[in-house]
């Protein structure tokens, strides 16, 4: 059966390997499938630290002119 899924084989140093076998049987799923769920988390991890970077960049560069204040937004939303 071919998989839709591309196949990656990797090295895992022992002290990880027993780590990844002792949640997957925690968690009662495969080893493959952990360690796609780790990887995910770790995927995830990293863009919210490139957003968070990124939102910081915006704010420190925003200017005084260029922002609109919490009230008057809200004011001219009718809220």
């Amino acid at each position: 059966m071919i998989s839709k899924n591309t196949r990656m084989m990797v090295a895992l140093e022992p002290p990880i390997r027993k780590w990844i076998t002792k949640k997957a049987k925690e968690s009662g799923i495969s080893l493959s499938l952990t360690i796609r769920d780790l990887l995910r988390d770790a995927y995830e991890n990293q863009e919210d630290r490139y957003w968070s970077k990124e939102g910081e960049n915006r704010l420190n560069a925003l200017t005084g002119k260029a922002s609109v204040s919490h009230k008057d937004f809200w004011g001219k939303a009718g809220i």
